[in-house]
């Protein structure tokens, strides 16, 4: 799943100073995101909340399939099967609960 953005506008960093709350009401409102330069180098972006909660939610998500396809590979090199692993997680399961609890898990 990718996430399209909308562009962003590049601004120079005296004028969002000066424009802050216009450039801060576009972001919110209309959606629109920045590049702020100074000296001709960008140094910060400004973005609503709501996407920058979705860019880190879209990365989140990216690097968890990455984890579970890094997982699954070890898994076949290893020649573990699902079945195997359901089975290695219960006994784990189990082995946690005693020695957490001292008693049996059901």
């Amino acid at each position: 799943m990718s996430m399209t953005y909308p562009a962003m506008r590049t601004i120079k960093a005296t004028e969002a100073r000066q424009s802050f709350g216009e450039v801060i009401r576009r972001a919110v409102v209309e959606g629109e995101q920045f590049v702020v330069e100074k000296n001709d180098l960008p140094v910060v972006v400004i973005l609503s909340i709501r996407d920058y909660e979705e860019m880190r939610k879209a990365a989140a998500l990216e690097n968890l399939r990455a984890l579970s396809r890094a997982a699954n590979r070890a898994a076949v090199a290893l020649g573990l099967t699902p079945e195997k692993l359901d089975e290695e997680i219960d006994e784990t399961k189990a082995r946690l609960f005693q020695e957490r609890y001292g008693g049996t898990d059901a």
